[in-house]
């Protein structure tokens, strides 16, 4: 026994110590002076060692003390629970290692780790080890909150809980009778739907009222420039999310002002947004999650800056979001009602239109939401469901897809330039141009120059955002052109040449999304990575076109200055600011799968493959740690944890069938 705990001590101080200077390595280029340089191996080793460590003083050693004591009670945590990791995570955790370093390091120095010799490889080799074991740590954890104490009554509990209901039912009864305020929480709580939309729509309406009509950025003018045709029109944005904005546009200018249009398309979008998150949250609630939880969800999307500095802006991302969240919502509800034989053809009515409003609302979602929905079907073919429920699904994307004809085809509208997608691999072009250009041979040189104009390519390049590099593709991707595939070839074969500055370029340009890595400094990425709130309303690129649609009331200037640095107080504050760390929700997603598989609800994990799916097209978007791409990941998150309230209900129903059961066999025998 003795020897156990010492053990366990020890093993607790060693992992302290490897976390403690991974979260604390310094990623920085390391310099030798000449004596150093000439003073051998063992020299040279110690001078980059000492200049990578960051372990002296003393907050540096308690934070060491306290990641060891938390790692301390972590291992007699898990020894208290008999955990086991099973195989699957110890694949996950080392890739999380390696990302996440390789991130740091593309932050941080611009440049892969192995261009400074074999000593500093060593010490990251040693920092990914660090964060592996930092991410094991977190998995256990994230998998005790959900077996422990997600739900708020367990399988065996049921007893408790439906005392606890006649408690809370009777609570209720007594405030009904007492004060205005009483009355009215117990008002709330018997309408917890509404009175949580509600909640969310009025914590919205201050950003409203102070943003009239609302913050616009070039995205909004673009759209109704596509609209309009002041532009050549093409879908680059949906026409459909393009149509909805010029409706209200135009509705105002009939009534007199359209910035009033704008306003009104915000106020209606913004209330449509409120219910759909109170939906998810009013899930949560059903699925037999903990009140406090539940709450918090709600609270997330009424007060932080994610939500309500986004609800104030015209963009279509913010409606696309809520979207996105919708299908979530209904794609999980409706798998529920499947495994409980429940599955009623409004169900599918509702994920069908859900498929339909997010496909419509941005380009990106119907990649994401076809595979699923394909393996979806498969599952209802297995279980025999009935065909014309199966139909109602496959409805749903003959309406996006004949809508999208009818765009192309009877209005005349262009498709959009298959350059966005390929914004990561310009990228990697435009990297390995910078940094190998003399060494290009002149068939190389010819390709990429087809494509991409190479003079000033490397130049143009800036890691975080592909527009500068996009922006100079002569045509449009054609597979079937002899520039492109000319270009295709050359990419793969100089892949195989330059492979570090490939790497370095598809990190560079992606790190934000699944490393933890620092802000990026304020405008960063064409303004569009972190979590901008777009705090004004005008164009350069097509704010002369509508001169119209600007802030009306500059005496709220100082307002909404104050709202925007509410925002950076917010992303400065501990714990709040975890609200805004894309990475978080990347590797939550992740561990909530990993629980799913070993579970074996290998069906509940369709919804979450969608929001994997969407990460991945997040990593290949012309923007590095954007937000406004991200935030549908962000709001669905919440609501995947409904998941593991459904699958204790299905097992706390199976287990009352089983005793039912047991109980006619005793009558029968008696």
């Amino acid at each position: 026994m003795l020897n156990n705990i010492i053990r366990s001590r020890i093993k607790s101080i060693v992992i302290g110590l490897l976390l403690t200077y991974a979260l604390l390595f310094q990623y920085k280029a390391v310099t030798l002076s000449p004596a150093v340089e000439n003073g051998g191996f063992i020299a040279r080793a110690f001078s980059i060692t000492s200049q990578v460590l960051n372990g002296y003083g003393l907050v540096h050693a308690f934070i060491c003390a306290c990641i060891i004591f938390v790692v301390y009670k972590t291992l007699k945590h898990m020894g208290r629970y008999n955990f086991k990791y099973g195989k699957l995570i110890f694949f996950i955790a080392p890739i999380f290692g390696i990302l996440n370093v390789l991130g740091l390091c593309m932050y941080h120095m611009d440049k892969l780790p192995n261009v400074y010799g074999g000593v500093y490889t060593f010490w990251i080799l040693i920092v990914m080890l660090g964060w592996t074991v930092a991410f094991l740590l977190a998995a256990y954890w994230v998998w005790y909150f959900v077996e422990y104490r997600l739900l708020k009554a367990s399988i065996d509990n049921n007893k408790g809980a439906k005392c606890e209901s006649s408690k809370e039912s009777d609570r209720k009864t007594e405030l009904s009778k007492n004060s205005f305020w009483n009355r009215l929480w117990a008002w709330c709580s018997s309408h917890f739907f509404i009175s949580s939309a509600i909640i969310i729509f009025l914590c919205w309406i201050p950003w409203l009222i102070i943003y009239y009509p609302a913050s616009m950025d070039n995205d909004v003018y673009w759209q109704l420039a596509l609209y309009f045709g002041k532009i050549e029109q093409i879908n680059h944005h949906p026409w459909f999310a393009n149509t909805i904005l010029a409706m209200f546009y135009s509705l105002g200018k009939q009534l007199g002002s359209a910035n009033f249009g704008i306003f009104l398309y915000v106020l209606v979008r913004d209330i449509i947004m409120a219910f759909i998150y109170a939906a998810g949250v009013n899930m949560l609630r059903k699925a037999g999650i903990r009140k406090l939880f539940y709450r918090l969800v709600l609270i997330y999307f009424a007060i932080t800056p994610v939500w309500a500095a986004y609800a104030k802006h015209g963009f279509k991302d913010t409606f696309a979001a809520a979207l996105f969240t919708y299908c979530i919502i209904s794609f999980i509800t409706l798998i529920y009602k499947i495994k409980k034989h429940d599955d009623k053809a409004l169900s599918y009515i509702n994920f069908a239109i859900a498929i339909i409003a997010s496909s419509l609302f941005r380009n990106n979602y119907i990649y994401c939401i076809i595979p699923v929905s394909i393996a979806m079907i498969i599952f209802l073919l297995i279980k025999k469901v009935k065909l014309y429920k199966i139909g109602i699904i496959i409805l749903a994307f003959a309406c996006v897809f004949g809508y999208n004809q009818y765009v192309y085809n009877g209005l005349g509208v262009k498709k959009a330039s298959s350059n966005e997608m390929m914004s990561l691999p310009y990228q990697v072009t435009a990297r390995t141009v910078k940094e190998h250009k003399d060494e290009l041979t002149k068939e190389e040189y010819k390709a990429i120059d087809d494509v991409l104009s190479i003079e000033g390519l490397g130049e143009a390049y800036n890691p975080t955002v592909s527009d500068p590099i996009k922006w100079r593709a002569k045509t449009s991707f054609n597979a079937a052109s002899d520039e492109w595939r000319a270009w295709v070839k050359t990419w793969f074969k100089m892949a195989l040449e330059y492979p570090e500055s490939y790497l370095a370029a598809i990190i560079a340009s992606t790190y934000g999304y699944y490393s933890f890595t620092p802000k990026l400094p304020f405008g960063s990425g064409n303004m569009n990575s972190g979590m901008t709130i777009w705090n004004w309303a005008s164009s350069e690129m097509f704010g002369e076109e509508f001169p119209e649609l600007h802030y009306e009331n500059p005496d709220l200037d100082n307002a909404r200055e104050a709202m925007q640095q509410w925002t950076t107080v917010w992303d400065n504050t501990l714990f709040l600011s975890l609200t805004d760390v894309i990475a978080l929700y990347t590797w939550l997603t992740v561990l909530i799968g990993w629980i799913l598989i070993r579970k074996k609800k290998y069906i509940y994990l369709l919804p979450v493959i969608m929001v994997e799916l969407l990460i991945l097209t997040c990593i290949a978007s012309p923007v590095n740690d954007c937000f406004r791409y991200f935030a549908p990941v962000a709001a669905s998150l919440p609501m995947l944890l409904a998941i593991f309230g459904f699958i204790n209900k299905e097992q706390a129903g199976a287990k009352d069938d089983v005793s039912e059961k047991r109980k006619q066999r005793k009558m029968q025998s008696n």
